[in-house]
């Protein structure tokens, strides 16, 4: 009996280290996300088309509305469709960011705060601290 009784303690010992291993190792190839929040309070569609390392994202607002998007957490160049018009920059994801894309018509009073960016596209913000940039726009 006391042989069954250490069988049973190895195999139950081999049995959750296989398990714990097992989940160590899902954790670890699971990328790490983050939430980029679209509020479009414009009239119009707006979109952007983010690439990161291996990965691409089309991310559609209609008029009026928000959406949360979840995306690996990275660097991405990304191209902003709103108002009529295009530009193109990089797009910080190191942290969560909610776009604000406010009239088409009129520039917003200010630009936000750095996690709550008010997108202009003819004038977008200062480079320095935001995290979504503006390189140029497209023709």
């Amino acid at each position: 009996m006391n042989k069954k009784l250490v069988i049973s303690l190895i195999l139950s010992l081999l049995l959750t280290l296989a398990v714990v291993s097992t989940v160590a190792l899902a954790e670890e190839h699971e990328p790490d996300l983050v939430q980029l929040r679209i509020d479009n309070r414009t009239d119009q569609d707006v979109a952007l088309s983010i690439t990161g390392e291996g990965v691409g994202y089309y991310l559609p607002v209609g008029p009026g509305t928000y959406r949360v998007f979840t995306v690996p957490r990275g660097s991405y160049m990304h191209t902003t469709f709103a108002c009529g018009e295009s530009v193109s920059g990089d797009l910080d994801m190191s942290r969560q960011l909610e776009l604000v894309f406010t009239s088409c018509y009129f520039q917003p009073a200010n630009f936000g705060t750095p996690s709550i960016e008010k997108v202009f596209l003819a004038e977008g913000p200062p480079s320095v601290h935001w995290q979504l940039e503006f390189v140029g726009t497209e023709e």
